[in-house]
């Protein structure tokens, strides 16, 4: 895991963001079709990038009916992503972590998320 950076208590992304269209249904950690196919444009733009991948999921308040389990759901968006990118040929080191209970005045889908950022590595 990695440390968070929050501003009013909301989490911040680490590193840069790759572009890409992650927004999970209510309650699900399934990748669609669609959401696949954003994750083969955005592996080419980390693998192209280099340096660490951070895999940030999200889970909104409301969305299951256990608020307890909201971690889980965001820890587990997370790791499925993580591990997709993987399948298509990531090979940096790649961490992930889960955040519930983001909750915008707007209640919008973007906090059911999964954001991918990288950083260069200093090592």
């Amino acid at each position: 895991t990695f440390d968070w950076a929050a501003v009013d208590g909301n989490p911040q992304i680490r590193g840069a963001e790759v572009p890409s269209s992650l927004i999970f249904a209510r309650g699900s950690s399934t990748l669609t079709n669609s959401m696949k196919a954003s994750l083969r444009q955005a592996a080419r733009a980390v693998i192209r990038q280099g340096g660490l991948v951070y895999v940030t999921g999200f889970a909104q308040n409301g969305e299951i009916a256990s608020a307890w389990r909201l971690e889980s759901l965001a820890q587990k968006r997370a790791e499925v992503v993580a591990k997709y990118l993987t399948t298509l040929g990531v090979r940096q080191w790649v961490t992930y972590q889960g955040h519930a209970g983001v909750r915008s005045p707007w209640n919008t889908a973007r906090e059911r998320r999964v954001a991918i950022s990288t950083e260069p590595f200093y090592g």
